[in-house]
């Protein structure tokens, strides 16, 4: 298992690099389901494998309810297109326009694949 070693105050903690588990995933989300307000260091401290960057980007990318899987329409990579054209690459902004549940990683992602075509 490949580590990344992160100092505190006190001690040295060390966290996960790579695949998330499905236990850790569980973990985030039983935290994110019994806690209605928290913080990423909370939730940190709770998996205990993973930094509160780690968790957070995890949550949002990837086990939020609202995040879509499903692949982008033609016509909502078309708007994809003009967006760039008239905003340039301001994919958090473009993810609120479309209002389609991607996350704005995923819409870039979308969109590099489309360009090496």
């Amino acid at each position: 298992m490949s580590m990344m070693q992160i100092h505190n105050e006190e001690k040295q903690v060390e966290y996960r690099k790579g695949h998330f588990s499905n236990e850790e995933d569980e973990l985030i989300k039983k935290y994110i389901k019994e806690h209605e307000k928290y913080n990423w260091n909370e939730v940190s401290v709770f998996v205990g494998t993973r930094s509160s960057k780690q968790c957070r980007e995890r949550y949002f990318g990837h086990l939020d309810e609202s995040v879509k899987k499903d692949p982008l329409t033609p016509s909502q990579v078309k708007l994809i297109g003009e967006f760039i054209k008239e905003n340039g690459f301001k994919w958090a902004k473009l993810s609120r326009k479309l209002n389609s549940g991607h996350t704005p990683n995923m819409l870039k992602n979308k969109w590099h694949q489309q360009i090496s075509k």
